[in-house]
């Protein structure tokens, strides 16, 4: 017994087709054209399909990557601004602290006194700083 026979007995189908293509139309297709050449002819619009979906695909990690390289460019000159900022900001409180403890140790007659006091007044901030910020966590 054939093939061809046992599928149409075991589905019904008289017609000696298989049984899938009997139940599914296919896509239309060019009389003129034989089945292979039509067959060929899917496969080929499906690579040119999956061709432009890759395409695409890549055209939008590109356009990502140029995003997030442009933020991360400007995340980075935002901070090294700030930190050129901070910088001269420290600068000039370094010399701004020698000078008031120049003024103070000239004023009281003793060299130690100016030094001594500026620390003391920023360890007196730092501990204020500290407890104030201890006491916004426990709350």
């Amino acid at each position: 017994m054939s093939a061809q026979s046992t599928t149409s007995s075991r589905d019904g189908i008289g017609s000696g087709q298989d049984p899938l293509r009997a139940r599914e139309p296919g896509p239309p297709r060019d009389p003129a054209l034989p089945a292979e050449q039509a067959g060929d002819t899917l496969i080929n619009d499906a690579v040119s399909l999956l061709d432009g979906v890759v395409e695409y695909l890549g055209a939008i990690f590109r356009l990502e990557r140029h995003r997030l390289e442009t933020r991360t460019r400007r995340f980075v000159q935002k901070a090294i601004i700030v930190v050129s900022g901070a910088a001269v900001l420290l600068l000039g409180i370094v010399f701004l602290s020698v000078g008031v403890s120049s003024l103070l140790s000239e004023a009281l007659q003793a060299p130690f006194a100016g030094p001594l006091i500026v620390g003391g007044v920023y360890a007196l901030g730092g501990v204020i700083t500290i407890l104030v910020a201890a006491r916004r966590k426990e709350s």
